[in-house]
């Protein structure tokens, strides 16, 4: 299973479930050259052509259309004026499901942070991945693959599949938000108390509002601990780029056109990216991988 975590640029949280047209090869990085992953090498995919995030995810979710738009894999994070080719590019994505869009609008933000961390728990029986719940604005992206639970069992199939949110007892937000300055510049350390290969015990609910409003009876409890596949970025998901940001074409006009679009506010993602920033504005790692298979999870402001 090959994962891929974005903090892409629009005003949604989706959750992708995908395959490629055909076999990409997903190199492994040298443990330490990581461009920004804790503790793991990680690779990432991102479009090839300058689209809204929308329009993409509406092309991808409709076969006659999701073949048109390309991708590329690059090890790390692509960086600098003139980063390194990419591995493979030009290839496309099928059978696209989306598991949560979540909108990340100024107007649906909450005031404050939660006093625990939440985090969307999605997967399969024999793999579980997670990725920390973004509300409040300035945040951290935190994406882990392939971490280690008992929740799993207790969970079925199908909302393993459309995927839950597990708070941590002991992972505290509030307290700790926004992040400052010197907890971005430890490389090693994820800034929250979610530590490698710590047990957490852990409270599951449908939803980010059960497990907000304190009301809703957890659906399971157990323990979760995540591995050295982590991503987690105080910087980029934070960023506006709409200075960037001058035109877009849709798969979907019929023409070749491109239009414009309203900068988003000062603290919430901008509609559209340039390819070459698609990536480096949050696309996460790759984990273990089965190159027949690519989960993308974009998380959007």
């Amino acid at each position: 299973m090959v994962e891929i975590s974005s903090s892409h640029t629009s005003w949604a949280t989706p959750v992708l479930r995908s395959q490629s047209h055909k076999e990409v090869p997903v190199p492994r990085l040298e443990a330490g050259d990581d461009n920004g992953c804790l503790n793991h090498a990680f690779n990432t995919v991102a479009n090839v052509e300058q689209e809204k995030l929308e329009d993409m995810l509406e092309a991808l979710l409709n076969p006659d259309t999701a073949s048109k738009i390309k991708f590329r894999l690059d090890k790390g994070v692509p960086t600098g004026e003139k980063p390194q080719p990419p591995v493979e590019e030009g290839f496309a994505l099928s059978n696209v499901r989306v598991v949560v869009d979540q909108s990340m609008a100024f107007a649906v933000l909450d005031l404050d942070y939660p006093v625990k961390m939440p985090i969307y728990l999605y997967g399969s029986k024999s793999e579980v991945h997670v990725d920390h719940v973004l509300k409040k604005a300035p945040n951290a992206q935190i994406s882990a693959d392939l971490v280690e639970t008992d929740l799993a069992a207790r969970l079925t199939g199908e909302e393993l599949r459309n995927g839950v949110v597990v708070v941590p007892d002991d992972v505290f937000e509030a307290c700790l938000q926004p992040l400052t300055e010197e907890a971005q510049a430890q490389p090693r350390g994820l800034g929250l108390s979610l530590k490698e290969g710590v047990d957490h015990k852990a409270s599951v609910y449908h939803t980010c509002e059960e497990a907000k409003s304190g009301e809703g009876k957890p659906i399971a409890t157990g323990t979760i601990s995540v591995g050295k596949t982590v991503y987690a970025d105080w910087d980029d998901v934070n960023m506006d780029p709409a200075a960037e940001n001058d035109g877009v074409v849709s798969y979907h006009s019929g023409g070749s056109g491109s239009r414009q679009l309203p900068a988003a506010p000062s603290q919430a993602r901008s509609a559209f990216a340039s390819p070459s920033y698609i990536m480096k504005r949050g696309f996460g790692r790759l984990g273990s991988c089965d190159a027949a298979k690519v989960e993308p999870r974009l998380q959007r402001w």
